[in-house]
């Protein structure tokens, strides 16, 4: 596949003095840390800088880290920044003003361990175990798959594995796994119906299992082969760069020819998507280098 993709969204990530969702929208976390861990997965360390540093602006004294920088609430995005600085400690990507981000990686995860999903009761009309404790979105609320799957990466990242909550969130994570394959927001099975699956919290669940035993009972290889299935050009960029992803966390490279990619890339820019949809794509061109989980390879041993 020509790079010329590839270089054209890591010259505007560099160039870029704010990162937003669309070119004229204020910075936020997300597309942020994103950039960040773009940018050095593909080796432009220097050119990180910029979003790493302004995720450290953002964090507020209790060490989350907002959705933007003028928002006390929702704190998810902390576990994504996390993942950004430990990726910058790892691969040296320190800016000059600072030799390391340990402090504010410290701080996120003392603000973290704290933020805990609100357990219920168990009841027949629902599928998954509503007594396991993960991450909500906001707080005091149950929790749900993705903002745990962010959680249990940074935890990876940052080597906190041996921390109980991982081992929580892991549960978590694969009893949310549905039983045909897939996963959703994080139901399985409301009034004795199993729930349709959804590619990007899949993509994104089976990341976060990537490199830890097998508890799902069978359903972690469905959730996989489930990827398989619905990779293709129909696919929205953001659902194929996540199932991309969550193949190459598990070394289950997509058959397909990767100019998928490519053509994804082109026609998220020509609707006038940018970030993060098309720095997800670039990522994923990255496949088993991902810096999302290759950090968590490294270090994060169940």
């Amino acid at each position: 596949m020509s790079d010329s993709w590839l270089n054209n969204v890591l010259d505007r990530l560099r160039d870029s003095k704010q990162w937003g969702y669309r070119p004229d929208q204020d910075p936020a976390v997300e597309p942020a840390a994103l950039a960040a861990l773009t940018l050095m997965g593909h080796g432009r360390l220097e050119d990180a800088s910029g979003p790493l540093n302004w995720l450290v602006k953002a964090q507020r004294p209790d060490g989350r880290v907002c959705s933007t920088m003028d928002s006390d609430a929702p704190g998810w995005g902390t576990s994504m920044s996390i993942v950004a600085w430990a990726t910058a400690d790892r691969t040296g990507a320190k800016p000059a003003i600072r030799e390391s981000f340990q402090k504010p990686i410290d701080q996120a995860f003392g603000w973290l361990m704290k933020f805990a999903g609100k357990p219920t009761p168990r009841n027949p009309e629902t599928g998954h175990d509503t007594e396991l404790i993960g991450w909500p979105w906001i707080g005091s609320t149950h929790s749900w798959l993705e903002p745990t799957s962010w959680a249990v990466l940074a935890m990876k990242a940052a080597g906190r594995t041996n921390e109980p909550q991982y081992v929580d969130g892991l549960k978590l994570l694969f009893d949310r796994l549905l039983p045909s394959g897939g996963a959703n927001y994080g139901n399985t099975i409301v009034l004795g119906q199993e729930l349709l699956p959804h590619v990007q919290p899949t993509g994104l669940a089976v990341m976060a299992l990537a490199g830890v035993p097998d508890q799902s009972g069978g359903r972690l290889p469905k959730a996989l082969n489930f990827l398989q299935s619905v990779i293709g050009p129909r696919l929205t960029s953001a659902s194929l760069a996540y199932a991309w992803l969550g193949l190459a966390a598990h070394r289950q490279m997509p058959a397909v020819a990767s100019e998928l990619l490519a053509d994804a890339a082109e026609k998220s820019v020509g609707r006038g998507a940018w970030m993060p949809r098309v720095t997800m794509l670039t990522l994923a061109a990255l496949g088993s280098d991902c810096p999302i989980f290759s950090v968590s390879k490294a270090r994060g041993a169940a």
